[in-house]
């Protein structure tokens, strides 16, 4: 799995971030200027996201420093840059500098970028990293996480979860599955029995009622990312009116930007699994600690009224 370091002046800002970027698929972690380096040493990292207020000596110190790691990518995001300061960004090893407000999928896009053209950096094979709702693999390394947390899995049980997540939504007959993950030669089909026990034990929040690997009486499994019973729109226009009051960090709404761009596209496609996915990530971001918060930009504002209008009719429609 590809790893980000989060350097930030103001650690508990980046943490809203980090999630969201862990639901990209990412091992996301956040640190202080003050320990970055030696996060960097101890745990290595494939690309750093440094935020600055704006573009001054120390973070362009921490920048050339940082530089010395070899096959580390850099991205210096900065409230507050001109073009001079964006040249002495890059200047001072960064591979690139984004002025804020960006979405997320711009910033991904532009993690993405950075990680190409770096080699001997996984950005390589990012492809490889599947996710689907609270579960990203990497085949590659064999690795596996939910909800972000890191879940040891056995090779069968790897390759099943495997199967699951690139068939999201889809109903797998047991046939298919004991086919591609047993080579057909599993035995007593009570063996798969034994391994979806086994992987709801470690994917469902209540294995004994799962919700996202469901039984498909006669026929076989299927997995649902964001079971469509989550969410609702209802749901979206009480988390968003509650955004309307938040007091957050400027990271904060700066993904709260990136995200009702994309509940925009998703209350005109009807897509529930994506809507519920979008109000989790919106859940995100309710206010902590952090000691520099600001109340919602205007623009914003505007944009969120006119959301919860749209989601009270799509609401309303399906009642």
């Amino acid at each position: 799995m590809t790893r980000l370091l989060l350097v930030s002046e103001d650690p508990s800002s980046a943490a809203a971030p980090a999630a969201l970027l862990r639901g990209e698929g990412y091992d996301a972690r956040v640190a202080s200027f003050g320990d970055a380096v030696p996060e960097l040493a101890e745990h290595g990292a494939d690309l750093v996201l440094l935020d600055v207020a704006r573009i001054e000596r120390r973070g362009l110190e921490l920048c050339r420093i940082m530089r010395g790691r070899r096959g580390v990518g850099i991205i210096v995001v900065s409230a507050r840059a001109a073009e001079d300061d964006v040249l002495l960004a890059l200047e001072h090893g960064a591979d690139d500098c984004v002025i804020r407000p960006l979405g997320t999928r711009e910033l991904v896009a532009r993690i993405r970028a950075v990680l190409r053209r770096r080699p001997g950096t996984t950005g390589n094979r990012l492809p490889a990293v599947i996710a689907a709702g609270p579960v990203a693999l990497d085949p590659a390394a064999r690795t596996a996480t939910v909800t972000g947390e890191r879940v040891e899995l056995a090779g069968k049980e790897f390759r099943l979860l495997e199967a699951f997540v690139r068939n999201a939504g889809r109903t797998l007959p047991r046939e298919q599955l004991l086919a591609s993950v047993w080579d057909g030669v599993a035995g007593d089909s009570n063996t798969l029995n034994v391994h979806i026990k086994r992987l709801r034990d470690k994917i469902e929040p209540e294995p004994a009622a799962p919700r996202h690997l469901l039984t498909v009486r006669g026929v076989g499994y299927q997995f649902l990312p964001y079971p469509p019973d989550d969410r609702s729109a209802r749901d979206v226009v009480t988390v968003l009116r509650a955004a309307l009051t938040w007091q957050l960090p400027p990271d904060g709404w700066l993904l709260l930007d990136g995200l009702t761009e994309q509940l925009d596209a998703v209350l005109r496609d009807g897509d529930r699994e994506r809507l519920g996915l979008l109000h989790q990530r919106i859940e995100l971001l309710a206010p902590g600690d952090s000691p520099r918060v600001d109340s919602c930009p205007p623009a914003l504002q505007h944009r969120i009224v006119a959301l919860i209008a749209r989601a009270e009719r799509v609401d309303g429609a399906a009642t």
